[in-house]
């Protein structure tokens, strides 16, 4: 029997970002999601609820970090990240 108390498995993602803002001074920008999974599930299903977090993580460091320096460009890796990630700042 699964406990429904007690997660199977926690994944947590974070993203940060630090901005120069000139005269030797700077910010940094951090967000951090955690899932909890209280069933088992594919491999599959956590890489998709991975890169959800990490997405949602982006967003809010980009929108914060929009508002002092405007809109900005994230070059990823990974085509299909660099693609919702374009989609999401276009919003």
């Amino acid at each position: 029997m699964i406990s429904k108390l007690f997660p199977i498995k926690t994944i947590t993602r974070s993203y940060s970002r630090k901005v120069n803002l000139g005269n030797y001074q700077s910010v940094d920008f951090f967000a951090s999601r955690t899932h909890n999974f209280y069933e088992d599930v594919s491999t599959e299903e956590v890489s998709e609820k991975s890169e959800e977090l990490y997405l949602a993580c982006v967003e809010e460091v980009e929108a914060e970090v929009s508002k002092i320096k405007g809109p900005t460009e994230i070059e990823f890796v990974n085509e299909e990240l660099d693609k919702e990630y374009q989609d999401i700042i276009q919003k």
